[in-house]
């Protein structure tokens, strides 16, 4: 899909007025930015819009490492909401790597 960044940003006033107006929410522009890039696929506003400009380099250069801490008695569904809570994407997007050697990961 072919997309201008004026496009996306049309998206983004639509989707916040849709919000004020029918549920009452105020977005911020950067929410609705960020919830546009999403759902074309981009980690963030950044990518989307780096995209948008032919920029495919940028974009795919751009990259937000989180580190989610998780403990052993951690259900899936646990770490599916801090994934969410964490990330813009949908989680089946995400690489895990667990790194056993890293002293931050050691237990309390």
């Amino acid at each position: 899909m072919i997309f201008t960044k004026e496009a996306l940003k049309a998206e983004a006033r639509l989707l916040r007025a849709h919000f004020a107006l029918r549920h009452g929410l105020e977005l911020s522009v950067g929410q609705s930015l960020e919830a546009v890039a999403a759902t074309k696929n981009y980690p963030n506003w950044d990518a989307a819009s780096a995209a948008a400009a032919g920029d495919v380099d940028k974009a795919a250069a751009i990259e937000k490492e989180v580190r989610i801490a998780v403990r052993k008695d951690s259900s899936t569904d646990d770490i599916y909401r801090l994934v969410c809570r964490n990330l813009r994407v949908a989680p089946d997007h995400v690489a895990f790597l667990i790194d056993e050697d890293d002293e931050r990961s050691s237990a309390d």
